[in-house]
């Protein structure tokens, strides 16, 4: 699904001048990835050399104009992600296959590679860390994120330690961050966000989220849209009944709203949005101890928590609770462990926020003999 289909960019290009005196964070799996349009004769023949030291030179003249560089690489991959990982990594390798049969064989393996991304393990983050900040000191950061490198992103936009966030990333739109698209022209011009046409508002990325699924959430679970209507279809698949269904839905939300990030300052571990006591009740639809999803004092906090009595419900509009009462044709329906049942034909889908999270799931290959720090310090010719 993603966010290409609802959106196009009429195309004005900026430079690295644009972030003069700004603070800038730049999501490197996304960057390396977008490479394969800049340097597309370099991919086309396999010359991967080539590509590395047009990243490095990228990189370069982005630190030396912005006032900070911030370097974000994804870290660990949340196992929800797991129920849709395995079916959307299969379709994407038929693509590939596809789309790179006109390669000779000899140059098939370097154009899979380039197409799926690159991997850069913890070692070569490090050195490629160094070796920028020796070269630019107090100019630029690189770290890795515990989780995953957009939601690290919107946090640091949020908070204000950056002014723009480089990606092509297009689902980080829904943060509202201003993003700016880098790289799509043979030159490596850039695109800003305000040159986004945005078609659709965000009840189509709610119904588009359900109907197609998402990193989180699972295709076709059970529920479809028709006339302006969330329905239960009768064939929910693995999840058996519509409670399971409404509860992946819950899990899937929980997971975008609360995922947890580094906090700069304090060098912990926080969620990236503050935790609502309004959704403290649905802690139990994600895994305990695993510290990606929710921190262990919200977890102890919310086993002391008494359940919302649904006569006096009063919850913020930005609550996972009211995004749940959407349009069934069931009146009502009883979720496990809350003693409450919801009444799902009152409120419409809570307009105002989403996180349409279904990002490109990129195989990271093993690319450690390409990246060694004196490529990344070279300028292209």
């Amino acid at each position: 699904m993603g966010f290409h289909g609802l959106s196009h960019a009429i195309g004005k290009q900026i430079t690295t001048k644009h972030f003069a005196n700004r603070n800038v964070a730049v999501d490197g799996y996304n960057l390396l990835y977008s490479l394969k349009k800049s340097c597309a004769d370099a991919m086309s023949t396999g010359n991967l050399d080539k590509i590395v030291k047009h990243y490095g030179h990228l990189l370069r003249s982005l630190i030396e104009s912005s006032a900070f560089t911030y370097l974000v690489w994804d870290g660990q991959r949340l196992p929800a992600k797991s129920i849709v990982s395995v079916p959307r990594f299969e379709s994407q390798q038929k693509a590939l296959k596809d789309n790179f049969a006109q390669f000779q064989e000899t140059n098939q393996n370097d154009a899979n590679l380039l197409e799926q991304g690159f991997f850069v393990d913890t070692n070569e983050v490090k050195i490629m860390n160094q070796k920028l900040e020796n070269m630019f000191q107090k100019k630029f950061k690189a770290f890795i994120a515990p989780f995953e490198c957009d939601y690290q992103l919107a946090w640091m936009h949020q908070q204000k330690i950056v002014d723009f966030v480089i990606s092509n990333d297009n689902d980080l739109v829904l943060f509202g961050i201003p993003l700016v698209r880098h790289f799509d022209g043979a030159n490596g011009e850039l695109i800003t966000v305000q040159d986004l046409n945005i078609e659709g508002t965000v009840q189509d990325y709610v119904i588009q989220m359900i109907l197609n699924g998402s990193d989180y959430y699972p295709y076709k679970c059970g529920l479809t849209y028709n006339a302006g209507k969330f329905n239960f279809n009768g064939d929910p698949g693995e999840n058996g009944t519509i409670d399971k269904c409404v509860q992946a839905l819950i899990t899937a939300l929980m997971v975008m709203r609360y995922q947890m990030i580094l906090d700069l300052r304090t060098k912990k571990l926080e969620h990236w949005q503050p935790f609502l006591k309004e959704d403290l009740q649905f802690v139990q639809f994600l895994p305990k101890n695993v510290l990606g999803y929710v921190s262990k004092d919200i977890i102890a906090l919310s086993q002391n928590t008494i359940t919302i009595e649904n006569k006096s419900i009063s919850v913020r509009k930005d609550s996972i609770v009211q995004m749940l009462k959407m349009q069934v044709n069931a009146n009502k329906i009883k979720l496990p462990g809350i003693n409450q049942q919801i009444n799902l034909n009152q409120l419409s889908i809570y307009e105002e926020y989403l996180m349409d999270c279904n990002t490109y799931i990129q195989k990271r290959w093993a690319y450690s003999n390409r990246f060694k720090a004196e490529e990344l310090s070279e300028e292209s010719d």
